[in-house]
């Protein structure tokens, strides 16, 4: 499995044409939001670097650009222009589906000021952050990256990031954040609004220290388009058409179905809720068994699935082997969700810590505050305890549909 279940891009485009990786060339192309009567897909050029000589030696291209972190960039220049340092953000810098399917910019972290401290459950950053305005159809998908630019050779400054969502340019209006990767790793987020309308999408970093540490942070923003046969961020698949049972949704999420009697295996990325594993179960059968590695640095699994109107879903997470884990298994959070993702319906229990022998945990008819589900779609959300970097754990989840009328609500 890939890392934070993600492709990473050294290179975008204006168009809905697929950046090409560039970074044996050393090229990155940046979009800049315009002002004015100017085109809003600008494209400017960087180029990987240890010194501003190297900038120099690039020719007459790259006259003007300095090396900040292992990139030329325009010395003058604060950064990509999309991104401001605090609210407001000028209308002639929204980022949109129209203007291009990708953009990407950097912009120095040292030169950025701490506006926010915190921000729904993001606290604790409070070193510079930065904020960019993403317009959002009803329904459309969006990933959001921001990743720290390195020197070549050198290590990735031990800066910790986190990423959050506004519905307006305010603090107060939080509604969603991500801070599950280790110091130096990438932060990212799918969004997909049932309401379209502007967006505000900031980064933000624990204190550094700024005189030993110049980093840089790359933002990109992708707009996935389903159905082109190209895989984009914020897909798990997408294989040129929109139908479903083919073993990808017309949503764009990998399909996992028990074919032959043969175990499915996870796909990546499924790392949100928005491109949660789609499980699908056979005519006839209640039950389904998935294989799956948990681990690394901010690997979370999600699986969405059908649960009829008055019926409850047990789901086990039990050893690769599909027995119960042992005594020595890291501490899982086992979470089930209403079909937004956004809210916590049952909370999984470990059956060794009442009498049993599986250590890995459990939800079940007994772990819903109510007696009867609504008939919908739901998720499940698999995740380690504790932030950082984990040993990759082999796992098998069971999902098993109880008959309507069989859950007790924990009465």
């Amino acid at each position: 499995m890939r890392e934070n279940g993600r492709d990473r891009f050294s290179s975008t485009s204006v168009s809905a044409a697929r950046p090409r990786l560039s970074r044996a060339l050393g090229v990155v192309i940046a979009v800049g939001v315009s002002t004015g009567a100017c085109s809003l897909a600008l494209k400017t050029k960087s180029a990987q670097c240890e010194s501003d000589a190297d900038c120099v030696a690039l020719g007459t291209e790259f006259a003007g650009k300095a090396c900040r972190e292992g990139l030329c960039v325009d010395a003058a220049a604060p950064g990509w222009s999309a991104i401001v340092d605090a609210c407001p953000v000028p209308a002639s810098a929204v980022i949109s589906s129209e203007q291009a399917a990708y953009h990407s910019g950097t912009i120095p972290l040292n030169g950025l000021a701490d506006d926010i401290q915190n921000c729904y459950k993001l606290t604790g950053f409070d070193g510079p952050d930065g904020i960019l305005a993403v317009e959002i159809a009803a329904g459309e998908k969006v990933y959001l990256e921001a990743e720290l630019v390195a020197l070549p050779g050198a290590a990735t400054p031990p800066v910790d990031l986190g990423v959050y969502t506004m519905s307006a340019c305010d603090p107060a209006t939080c509604f969603a954040r991500v801070e599950r990767c280790p110091a130096g790793k990438a932060e990212s987020q799918v969004l997909r609004p049932d309401i379209g309308g502007t967006y505000y999408w900031g980064f933000d970093t624990k204190a550094y220290d700024e005189a030993l540490h110049q980093p840089t942070v790359k933002v990109t923003v992708v707009y996935p388009r389903c159905g082109d046969g190209a895989l984009d961020p914020g897909e798990s698949c997408d294989d040129g058409n929109s139908s479903g049972g083919d073993g990808c949704s017309p949503d764009c999420l990998a399909e996992l179905a028990m074919n032959g009697g043969v175990i499915p295996v996870e796909r990546e990325p499924n790392n949100y809720y928005e491109v949660a594993n789609s499980v699908l179960f056979e005519p006839g059968s209640t039950t389904i068994d998935i294989k799956g590695f948990l681990g690394g640095g901010c690997d979370l699994d999600f699986f969405e699935f059908d649960v009829p109107a008055g019926g409850f879903a047990r789901v086990t997470m039990l050893g690769q082997d599909g027995q119960d884990c042992p005594a020595s298994t890291p501490p899982f959070s086992l979470e089930f969700d209403d079909p937004t993702g956004t809210a916590e319906l049952g909370s999984a229990t470990i059956p060794a810590d009442t009498g049993g022998t599986n250590y890995c945990p459990q939800f079940d008819e007994t772990s819903f505050p109510v007696s009867t589900l609504p008939g919908g779609r739901y998720i499940v959300e698999l995740k380690p305890f504790q932030k950082g970097d984990h040993p990759i754990f082999p796992y098998l989840l069971r999902i098993q549909i109880l008959d309507p009328g069989a859950g007790t609500g924990g009465q």
